[in-house]
């Protein structure tokens, strides 16, 4: 088998630190509702505006959702540098 890059990316990202926070976090826990592994970035309000069931799981949401996410976070909530 052979991977071969896209030339350009599918699902845009304005931050991949915020992406790979986000999925850090959603999946840290197993069997956590993305309304408990990441009710400290996103209100439930937040994500059922982005179309998001805050009662899915991580498993259960698609990458392009994830990349909706970050990019949310990445334009009104910027990660503070540690």
């Amino acid at each position: 088998m052979r991977l071969v890059p896209h030339a350009t990316m599918p699902h845009p990202v304005k931050d991949v630190r915020v992406l790979s926070r986000i999925t850090t976090e959603a999946f840290n826990q197993r069997r956590k509702t993305i309304r408990n592994s990441l009710g400290n970035l996103f209100s439930v309000e937040v994500l059922t505006g982005m179309g998001i069931d805050p009662a899915m799981r991580a498993e259960n949401i698609s990458v392009a959702q994830y990349c909706q996410m970050a990019n949310y976070l990445a334009e009104n909530a910027p990660l503070q540098e540690s």
